[in-house]
């Protein structure tokens, strides 16, 4: 097992990074979907 500090941290960067990127793309969409589309 690879120490706590070496492998722990990149790990929770890139989850915490994928999760913003996330967040971002669906109010993204969000955005232009509603500004685009007009409603159904």
């Amino acid at each position: 097992m690879a120490p706590a500090n070496t492998g722990a941290t990149p790990k929770n960067m890139i989850k915490k990074l994928s999760t913003y990127l996330i967040i971002f793309e669906k109010r993204r969409s969000n955005f232009m979907s509603k500004n685009d589309n007009p409603p159904d």
